[in-house]
């Protein structure tokens, strides 16, 4: 079982390239108790990639 804080690296499909992908760090998110509910679990990327939008924070 994965737990809040966790890093594991994922395959993230192209946008482009549905049929392709790339190995991508995330962070888990979503808590222990939610995770434990179903196999999903709500992550984030973990990039180098500086954004300025909504959507992005710096750590």
């Amino acid at each position: 079982m994965y737990n809040q804080g966790d890093i594991l690296i994922i395959r993230y499909p192209l946008s482009d390239k549905p049929e392709k992908s790339i190995i991508r760090p995330v962070v888990i998110v979503s808590n222990s108790s939610s995770n434990s509910l179903d196999n999903d679990v709500l992550v984030c990327q973990i990039t180098t990639t500086l954004r300025n939008d909504e959507f992005s924070f710096l750590l």
